[in-house]
């Protein structure tokens, strides 16, 4: 029974594999779908929020005590590229169609080698920031980056001033977290979900000065 047992496991692992490796590719698509480039209304104002979420959702509900010393916003690790890969290569044509909206709106791009996440406002108001990012990070940490370069750009380039409104960076964090999670859970990655939320934890932990 013990070995009828251990051969039915082998020939369902392949099976199973191939499951989930469609599973990814599905969840993939889909975050792609709403990740799209941003197009404008009548105004010529930018229409984002991917997710379509609402505020309520996403309410903090902490109070600052004191203003952390931050320059950017951060990813704080990528653990999605465990599971994708470089968004290069799982998704290449939204990469470059993240490349083409960064330079349309004047967002300087600067790619890196080693950890390096981050989107960080301009020194001066009504000017596009900077978008920093590893070579190989995965398509979700592009969506996470691309998410808080948008919100920039939506509330008109606020630069560094942004900084001192804790709660709306916070707010930023859980939206950019946001793409990142529905992406885990379409995948069905439970692990990868509970890792996410736990930098979205360490978020605002740093923002808030809130000691470990």
């Amino acid at each position: 029974m013990a070995d009828w047992a251990s051969r039915r496991l082998d020939e369902l692992a392949p099976a199973n594999a191939r499951q989930a490796a469609a599973q990814t590719q599905r969840a993939l698509a889909d975050i792609a779908e709403l990740m799209k480039p941003l197009t404008l209304d009548e105004t010529g104002e930018p229409i984002i929020d991917p997710l379509k979420l609402t505020d309520s959702e996403w309410t903090s509900g902490w109070k600052a005590d004191k203003i952390s010393e931050n320059t950017m916003w951060h990813s704080v690790a990528d653990p999605m590229a465990e599971i994708t890969g470089a968004g290069e290569l799982s998704n290449p044509e939204e990469i470059a169609s993240f490349r083409k909206e960064i330079q349309k709106f004047g967002v300087e791009l600067m790619e890196h080698e080693g950890e390096s996440l981050g989107y960080a406002p301009s020194l001066q108001p009504g000017k596009p920031g900077q978008l920093l990012i590893s070579r190989g990070a995965s398509y979700s940490a592009w969506c996470h980056e691309m998410q808080h370069m948008r919100d920039d750009m939506a509330a008109g380039w606020t630069g560094m001033r942004i900084l001192s409104d804790v709660d709306e960076c916070y707010r930023r964090e859980q939206r950019a977290y946001a793409v990142e999670i529905a992406l885990a859970k379409k995948m069905g990655r439970t692990d990868m979900v509970k890792r996410l939320e736990d930098n979205l934890e360490k978020e605002r932990r740093r923002l808030y000065g809130v000691r470990e």
